[in-house]
């Protein structure tokens, strides 16, 4: 009968180790699937061999018509050597001959193209000389277009199609007969069992293989977008209204669904038992890409929820990444229980799955000497253009608009006065990202200020937009004064205008973000600080005329100085989340029993401490279990039972980790690990961590002991 594809997949395991000892625990139980599988993989390997033997015998052949065995345009047979090459681990299969193919037939005619482009140049020059005829030439010709079209189209499916016996023709036994002997073998053990591809059976008998096998079946694949991609897409819509059905409807509605679709030979009392079988343990729909990664066509990569990806990508994400249908994406997010036909088009619902590989065009096999050039577009031009080059690109055109407004109409053709405020308008937008970004990363700790820590690209980017809001701002200034009745001084005067300037900066600030696909949050932030500003510049007003610094200037100064503020304390708040969570689960693993697990541990740590951002303030909380600022201000309070014992708990983990530490020959033995277990620049970089940092932080652990309560 037809080849049936299962997958037994065991339970998630936290350690490698763990996976190993269930291994060891069942090993009686699975001795005989081990040995079963052992025999399919040599029965596979034998019809490999066969495969490449048929092609040697048969095709090769004809492949080497008019060739001669001592030329470089000789087709070599094909060997399984060559293929133990590609094999990296594991067992040989048809997309490893596919490719050992691909590869050959490229080499082979690669020069066979060469060969025939030198013969038909040398004719075409007999050919004008009279040497040779019409029909001379043409024929060579058309033997060289030949063989360029076929090298230029060639690709690993299509020959394996032609080339590659069927597997019918060359299948084997499996040494199950049947899948309830394999089931007995797994019966008791936790994990799944996955029916994989069904659909290459057929919608009718993939039906009936979940029904005689519901007992068993704990997953079934409803999409695999490599059988997809040449299949009816119906029949994934039907085969996924089967399994809905199973979990979530009646005996009537199946047996009607059954009816519909002519599946009548399945036992009515069968059907019955899957149904009540399946309402009380749904069997789980999944999907899979079974892609292999030659065919540009069948994305890969796997799969994400559309609400995991993040809004600022997010359109263009899924405009050039394939979703899977509407009611097979409903039913897999909703593990195969869900309330409505998942055929029914819900516009809230807009929850999907999507690949997160792309289809992409053939690529065709190049000879060298097209001359067609690839239009780059400007977005491709763009994103890998140098990044100094594209920060100089923003810095000028920004400070040419900025300086055109400020020469030319704010003060006048005074090119001078012009360029020096439009030169402190960029200072003031530079400096603030700058500051911000030393502030999150080290807080008032100066001396870890580094410029590692700055993001310039978003600096640059925040000069480019801040020259065009120039030319904004002095349109808003003079259009103010242009309908401002009142006297042009005062409370009341400087109140509004500011208060018009900082609600144009905000709204201006938000366009742009907009345009940049900043997080809906961040442009509500980004718009109220300028607001927010508006009382403190109307306040230092007097001080600012007094010294002549436009209005505009002033707005833009304020404002950045309120941003500073928000954005610093946001960031730092960010880091802060990022460094405990990563120390939260770090800390446990000191005291675990597999030794490279402390040691992994030890070197995370230390890295924490002395390279990532807030990761030594995190860090002394944790120990001190003293609560951050935020923590003091939003979470709820402890009773002091509570308080005593994280605070118990956080000395016994510093007492670990100070043990650790200072152990006789801790630099030796973390210099080993990571010889032993790193290479390359990995290696030098946790050297490098650990000569540096580790007796550091052996003399800031001893000096934290003085901060604990000797009473604990």
């Amino acid at each position: 009968g037809e080849r049936r594809h299962y997958m037994y997949v065991p339970p998630v395991f936290a350690r490698s180790k763990d996976f190993f000892a269930f291994l060891k625990d069942n090993e009686a139980q699975l001795a005989d699937f081990r040995e079963g599988l052992k025999k399919n993989v040599a029965s596979r390997c034998q019809s490999i061999f066969s495969i490449i033997k048929q092609f040697n015998d048969i095709h090769l052949p004809r492949l080497n018509e008019s060739f001669s065995p001592d030329g470089p345009c000789w087709f070599m047979p094909l060997k399984v050597e060559e293929l133990d090459k590609i094999v990296a681990c594991g067992q040989p299969s048809r997309e490893h001959l596919a490719e050992l193919l691909f590869a050959r037939f490229k080499s082979v005619f690669y020069k066979r193209v060469l060969y025939f482009k030198t013969q038909t140049m040398s004719a075409e020059s007999r050919f004008k000389r009279g040497i040779f005829s019409r029909w001379e030439l043409d024929a060579i010709r058309a033997r060289y277009h030949e063989c360029r079209n076929i090298y230029s189209s060639l690709n690993r499916s299509d020959l394996a199609a032609k080339y590659l016996a069927p597997r019918s023709a060359v299948d084997y036994d499996s040494s199950f007969d049947e899948e309830a002997q394999v089931f007995d073998m797994l019966k008791g053990l936790p994990g799944k069992i996955v029916l994989i591809n069904p659909l290459e059976l057929g919608v009718k008998k993939a039906i009936k293989c979940v029904i005689d096998n519901i007992d068993y079946i704990t997953n079934v694949e409803t999409m695999n977008l490599r059988d997809c991609s040449a299949r009816n897409p119906n029949d994934a819509i039907v085969f996924n209204k089967f399994v809905y059905n199973l979990n979530n409807r009646s005996l009537s509605e199946m047996q009607n669904f059954l009816e519909q679709h002519n599946i009548t030979e399945i036992n009515p009392k069968r059907v019955a038992y899957a149904c009540k079988v399946a309402f009380e343990k749904p069997i789980v729909p999944n999907c899979g890409s079974d892609s292999t990664g030659r065919n540009s066509l069948i994305p890969g990569m796997g799969f994400i929820r559309s609400s995991k990806i993040s809004n600022a990508i997010k359109k263009e994400v899924m405009a050039k990444h394939v979703t899977l249908p509407k009611p097979i994406s409903s039913l897999i997010l909703n593990k195969g229980k869900f309330t409505k036909d998942p055929q029914d088009n819900d516009e809230d619902d807009s929850e999907t799955i999507v690949c997160l590989g792309t289809q992409q065009e053939p690529i065709t096999n190049k000879v060298g000497d097209e001359g067609k050039v690839e239009a780059i577009s400007f977005e491709r031009f763009w994103r890998y253009l140098n990044s100094n080059i594209k920060n100089l690109l923003r810095l000028t055109s920004g400070f040419a608009v900025a300086l055109y407004w400020m020469a030319l109409y704010q003060f006048e053709r005074e090119l001078a006065i012009g360029f020096l405020f439009a030169s402190i308008w960029f200072v003031i937008t530079f400096s603030r990202n700058v500051l911000v970004d030393l502030i999150a990363s080290a807080g008032t700790d100066f001396k870890r200020w580094t410029m590692k820590n700055v993001n310039f690209d978003n600096a640059y980017q925040s000069l480019f937009w801040t020259g065009l809001s120039v030319p904004i701002m002095g349109l808003v200034k003079h259009y103010f004064d242009v309908f401002w009745t009142g006297k042009a001084d005062g409370v009341l005067f400087e109140g509004v205008k500011f208060f018009c300037l900082c609600l144009a900066n905000g709204t201006y600030i938000a366009l742009h973000n907009r345009l940049r696909d900043f997080d809906k949050k961040v442009i509500k932030v980004n718009f109220f600080r300028s607001i927010l500003s508006w009382p403190v510049a109307t306040l230092f007003a007097p001080f600012g005329n007094m010294v002549g610094i436009p209005s505009i200037v002033q707005a833009k100064f304020w404002s950045d100085v309120v941003a500073g503020f928000i954005e610093g304390g946001a960031k730092f708040s960010q880091r802060f989340t990022l460094r405990k969570r990563d120390l939260i689960e770090l800390l446990p693993r000191l005291s675990s029993e597999d030794r490279t697990e402390v040691i992994t541990a030890m070197l995370d740590i230390l890295y924490i401490w002395g390279k990532a951002p807030r990761g030594k303030t995190c860090l002394r909380l944790l120990l001190l279990n003293k609560p951050s600022i935020g923590e003091r201000i939003w979470k709820k309070k402890q009773t002091p039972e509570e308080i005593k014992l994280r605070t118990i708990r956080a000395r016994n983990e510093y007492l670990r980790m100070l043990t650790l530490f200072r152990s006789e020959g801790m630099i030796h033995t973390l210099t080993d690990f990571a010889l032993k277990n790193y290479s390359g620049r990995d290696s030098y970089e946790l050297t490098n961590l650990i000569g540096t940092e580790a007796e550091a932080f052996l003399a800031w652990l001893k000096e934290l002991d003085k901060q604990f309560d000797k009473d604990l």
